[in-house]
């Protein structure tokens, strides 16, 4: 099934993250533990509950990435 999320690249990070909102709006899919402990520009630590992988399209060519689910809600993600 595909569903439509508009993402806001982040040049400055080397993860893909989106907020639990969105992953609402995705059908919550199957979650798996998060390994790494994530951090904002501040140093402050951000708050996940899991990742899974998924298909994202950028200049017309799909990438398989690890998605990490932020406890937080955000209008959109972060590639």
């Amino acid at each position: 099934k595909w569903i439509e999320c508009m993402m806001q690249p982040d040049s400055g990070s080397d993860v893909t993250i989106i907020p639990k909102n969105v992953w609402d709006h995705l059908g919550c899919p199957t979650l798996g533990r998060n390994q790494r402990t994530l951090k904002q520009f501040d140093g402050t630590t951000i708050a996940t509950i899991g990742s899974f992988s998924g298909l994202i399209e950028t200049d017309d060519k799909f990438v398989e990435s690890k998605i990490i689910v932020t406890q937080c809600s955000k209008q959109y993600g972060l590639l």
